[in-house]
């Protein structure tokens, strides 16, 4: 092989490894084998400038694993594939992400922080009531009226004051809880378009096309965990249990750090 043949194979080596090992075209999610998708990255790599067919199966004979037999052009698809680790077809594993985005982010997250705006407003409602009927009973003027009783007035400010630091607290709760979601899910609920999701979870797609140990379903398993135990909260506000969970979660990512 020629010292310029050298240099091609170089060229053509760096492009599989480096681009189109990263490369999160459409185009990639739209084939239905892995031979198919060989095919493709094979016919990239002669996009390459002045590669050829025998220069693209030089370099994909070298660098695959050494098990591999090469007695057809499928074998050389399967190379491509082999050589970027690929062991699950990339558009299986999008349709798999883009389910897993859909009930957890376009829907659960969605119908969760309307519930969590909801719960403040009304949270709010019952503080100005209570708040109202608190400063009702103080601007009383003592009476010496037998037909009231001034220790009911007092049980009921302690009781409304009571009742308004519970509720603070729980907002306090609530709203932490809806920042923390937020923040936790930014990664995908951030996005401003379409095509910027796509993106996103054609990364993880590519990713999980790589790992023969993750699947769709434990890579969404943290965003899951985040929106179960809001939900569990909301439906449960004083079961102490997921208090202290949310708290355990969020002490967590502090932790990697020190």
């Amino acid at each position: 092989m020629t010292e310029e043949e050298n240099k091609i194979c170089r060229k053509i080596h760096v492009h599989l490894i480096d681009i189109l090992g990263k490369s999160i075209e459409p185009d990639i999610f739209a084939q239905t084998s892995i031979t198919q998708l060989g095919k493709y990255y094979f016919n990239k790599l002669l996009d390459v400038d002045n590669a050829r067919d025998a220069l693209v199966k030089a370099v994909i004979r070298t660098i695959a694993p050494k098990n591999l037999k090469f007695d057809s052009m499928d074998d050389y698809y399967l190379g491509c594939c082999k050589i970027l680790g690929i062991e699950k077809l990339p558009k299986e594993q999008f349709t798999a992400v883009k389910e897993q985005y859909d009930e957890l982010i376009g829907t659960r997250y969605t119908n969760l922080i309307t519930r969590i705006d909801s719960e403040i407003q009304h949270i709010n409602q019952d503080l100005r009531i209570t708040q109202d009927r608190m400063k009702e009973l103080q601007r009383r003027k003592s009476t010496y009226s037998l037909m009231r009783d001034l220790s009911d007035d007092e049980t009921e400010v302690l009781t409304s004051a009571k009742k308004c630091n519970s509720l603070r607290t729980r907002k306090a709760i609530i709203q932490f809880e809806r920042q923390y979601l937020q923040q936790s899910l930014a990664e995908l609920c951030n996005c401003e378009t379409a095509d910027e999701i796509d993106d996103k979870l054609r990364k993880k797609a590519l990713y999980l096309s790589t790992d023969t140990i993750v699947n769709a379903e434990m890579e969404f398993s943290s965003y899951r965990s985040i929106i179960e135990i809001v939900e569990d909260d909301l439906d449960r506000p004083y079961a102490l249990f997921y208090k202290i969970k949310i708290y355990v979660i969020g002490e967590k990512p502090g932790k990697i750090f020190i």
